[in-house]
């Protein structure tokens, strides 16, 4: 089996609409999925609230980003003032020239030696950041994991080939204070092991059938990079679902590097759900949990007496929430009633 590798411990959570918060969001993945030493917390609004006393010369008491009036800190990293904030978040950040981006083994390289993400400071209509976070090869093809906040990027391995990346700025990171040699960060994909298995699984299960229908259909990683088609929801006989991915196999062009799926969205219409996956990415959440974006608030949720219960688990500190079981309607009334929304910012 191929060997994909990532940084397992980062959980992606995805950026709110036309927020200036990509940084923000890509620092806190940092500093929790790695363990860094942060002198400025480990929440988003921590990290904003800082910020904003940072630039103001401020000294830095509210770690609140949002006030009662649903008005949030609007406000973009610095390029100049990435390293020192890195710096305060446990991270060195060092820039490096931008033909790093021409090779598949330089960027490799980089992050098994610092074993922490490289951060690309790229430009769309605006400034952004993006973290590379994993990479690996298959069939002759290379594949880089980048994590995009503005999407659930993190679901697939796209073709270094065919990327054509390109960014303004790249600063290499690692962790302040650690030895490197004692660092292993970055591992095999677990999410990509998980599911591998459990194709596998089926595919030996259901031989005959998968073999009278198209026997490429019985390697794991054509199942891993087909795309998902929505068609595949309403289609319920599991032979009429391998016919219908036998075509989508066999119409697509053989000289692509095809996207590797890190959550098997095809192949779990055939196998009861037993794909880790959720509704909104790999990584963000875990089973029986839902994410209410705009307050960057994950809930456990469970039935109760034919009602719904549910347990708010992660959430700003600043925000009025108790970490205990209770109904669904009066869990949102006091997230509407006594939080403010974490979106609207100008770019």
């Amino acid at each position: 089996m191929p060997d994909f590798y990532c940084f397992n411990n980062l959980t992606h959570l995805k950026q709110p609409k036309n927020s200036s918060w990509c940084w923000a969001y890509c620092l806190e993945k940092m500093i929790n999925g790695l363990g860094s030493n942060s002198e400025i917390g480990t929440k988003i609004c921590e990290l904003v609230s800082y910020y904003k006393s940072y630039k103001e010369g401020t000294p830095h008491a509210n770690k609140k980003c949002c006030d009662s009036g649903n008005n949030c800190i609007n406000i973009g990293l610095k390029t100049d003032h990435l390293e020192e904030i890195f710096d305060k978040a446990g991270f060195t950040a060092s820039i490096v020239d931008k033909s790093i981006l021409n090779s598949y083994e330089d960027i490799v390289n980089n992050i098994m030696t610092n074993q922490s993400p490289l951060v690309l400071k790229t430009k769309r209509n605006t400034a952004h950041m993006e973290l590379i976070i994993g990479f690996g090869e298959l069939n002759g093809c290379q594949y880089l994991l980048i994590s995009d906040p503005t999407n659930y990027s993190d679901v697939q391995y796209l073709s270094f080939q065919e990327l054509n990346l390109k960014a303004e700025i790249i600063w290499e990171t690692e962790l302040k204070d650690i030895e490197k040699t004692d660092l292993h960060n970055i591992e095999k994909d677990q999410l990509i092991e998980a599911n591998y298995s459990t194709i596998q699984d089926y595919i030996e299960n259901n031989i005959d059938k998968i073999n009278s229908i198209d026997p490429a259909l019985t390697d794991p990683w054509i199942l891993m990079n087909m795309p998902f088609d929505k068609s595949l929801i309403k289609i319920k006989d599991q032979s009429d679902i391998l016919s219908f991915m036998s075509y989508k196999f066999n119409e697509r062009n053989d000289y692509m590097c095809h996207p590797i799926n890190r959550c098997s969205r095809p192949i779990r219409a055939i196998t009861n759900g037993r794909i880790i996956l959720n509704r909104a990415g790999c990584l963000n959440k875990k089973r029986n949990e839902i994410i209410f974006e705009s307050y960057a608030t994950i809930v456990k949720f469970k039935k109760k007496n034919n009602g719904l219960y549910v347990k708010p688990v992660s959430f700003p500190k600043d925000y009025n929430l108790e970490k205990k079981w209770q109904t669904y309607h009066q869990f949102y009334n006091t997230l509407k009633k006594d939080n403010p929304k974490i979106k609207a910012f100008e770019d």
